[in-house]
């Protein structure tokens, strides 16, 4: 089933603001996306819980058989239900902040200091758990017991409560705790809690096997199918699948109150000048200020967060990335806001262009050999034992990579690359 890129009315009025939304320009942009193979994805807007505009871009280019209401696998966000779930039950006195970890998992490290704030505002110190030689995110499935292993040997990075480190490990404990509460799997306990009584009809744990998953795709000389890490290994961490338009029916219902109290909401956000709080995140947009969480897998990028000044809520789930998704994400926000935006220019250049830049390059001063590959019209770079990663043409010969801050100025006469992150390194193209 295909889908067209959907042009709304010309303006929506916030009720907040009385300041139109330019959803035409909004969907001008997306489709802008869409026609240079820059992204795939889902962006929605909503007011009140109430959808303003709702758009797919992308889906055409791929044989997914998108539908309408196919959920997508919305990673980290799956820690804000977790977050909303923990909190349910210290409302209930089942459980407080103040803790000790050591309680439930009394071998883990620092079990003793650690408290269930600690989990849930990344303060534990706990490293995220590594399999196989891979992170956290793994593709093969592994047992519960190897996945507990695994936490504890990663150890720790710092005194609880001394420093914020992210910790995919601190939202697993806090997982099984509340499958220790309830005494149900977390599957079951987030369907009771949450989905039901906030009638998200297409959100799901992994666990749930839901009928229709869009799939992921990565831009090789075209979208292919990405094989994404196995979400058993990350139940109540990353597991979840949903849309944008539940999404933002879900944070809505979270600020009116409809599954904890205000006075519970404010201690989940984060304390100011932090980023992250006890399961929401503070997300600033110049002088707008939304809360919520954001998700990444091996292939999806997710969003949502709300701003309880206009009470906007926007969600977006791309599963299918090439042009940044944050640059996505700031481009609608721009629109939405009114603020004066372009559309990016997307270069395009020729495969006997690019061929050029081809090759194996290397520098005795460089601890890895850095090979530059073409595919179709897209050139593609790879360290020594590292991912593949496309890279962008910003013109004169130079390419970056912007998710990781990586900047490659090629010099074709010389045959040499300068490769810019954290410092220039010189390499040269190796002869055949």
């Amino acid at each position: 089933m295909k889908t067209r890129l959907l042009l709304l009315s010309l303006f929506i009025y916030t009720v907040a603001s009385s300041q139109p939304v330019d959803t035409a320009k909004i969907s001008s942009f997306l489709r802008h996306i869409e026609s240079k193979h820059q992204g795939i994805g889902r962006v929605a807007i909503a007011q009140n819980g109430k959808e303003l505009y709702s758009c797919s871009f992308g889906h055409t280019q791929v044989p997914d058989h998108y539908q309408t209401n196919a959920g997508y696998q919305v990673g980290s966000i799956s820690k804000l239900f977790t977050a909303t779930l923990i909190f349910k039950l210290i409302e209930k006195r089942a459980l407080s902040l103040e803790e000790p970890l050591s309680g439930y998992f009394a071998d883990m490290p620092n079990a003793t200091k650690i408290t269930i704030g600690h989990l849930l505002n990344h303060t534990s110190g706990l490293k995220n758990y590594e399999l196989n030689k891979d992170s956290l995110w793994l593709v093969n499935r592994q047992t519960e017991s190897h996945l507990l292993a695994a936490i504890r040997k990663a150890g720790t990075a710092f005194e609880p409560g001394t420093s914020m480190g992210y910790s995919n490990s601190g939202y697993f404990l806090l997982t099984k705790i509340l499958e220790k509460k309830h005494k149900l799997p977390y599957h079951i306990i987030l369907r009771k809690e949450i989905l039901a009584p906030g009638k998200l009809m297409h959100t799901y744990s992994y666990m749930d096997h839901p009928g229709h998953i869009v799939k992921a795709y990565r831009y090789e000389g075209g979208w292919k199918e990405v094989k994404d890490f196995s979400f058993e290994n990350v139940i109540g961490v990353g597991d979840l699948i949903s849309t944008p338009a539940d999404l933002n029916l879900f944070i809505t219902g979270l600020f009116a109150g409809k599954y904890l109290a205000a006075s519970t909401l404010e201690q989940m956000k984060p304390l100011q000048g932090k980023a992250f709080g006890m399961g929401l995140m503070r997300i600033p947009f110049y002088d707008k200020i939304s809360y919520g969480h954001g998700g990444d897998t091996y292939g999806s990028h997710s969003a949502v967060s709300y701003n309880p000044e206009t009470k906007l809520s926007v969600a977006y789930a791309v599963n299918g990335e090439r042009y940044p998704t944050n640059d996505i994400a700031i481009g609608v926000l721009s629109i939405l806001y009114g603020r004066p935006y372009t559309f990016p220019d997307f270069i395009e250049l020729s495969p006997q262009d690019l061929d050029q830049y081809t090759g194996v390059y290397s520098s005795t001063s460089f601890p890895i050999k850095i090979t530059i590959t073409r595919k179709e019209s897209a050139l593609y770079a790879q360290g020594t034992a590292q991912p593949v990663i496309e890279l962008k043409a910003e013109g004169d010969h130079v390419f970056t990579f912007s998710r990781a801050g990586i900047k490659i100025r090629f010099d074709p006469l010389k045959q040499v690359l300068v490769l810019s992150q954290n410092g220039e390194h010189t390499l040269q193209k190796e002869k055949l």
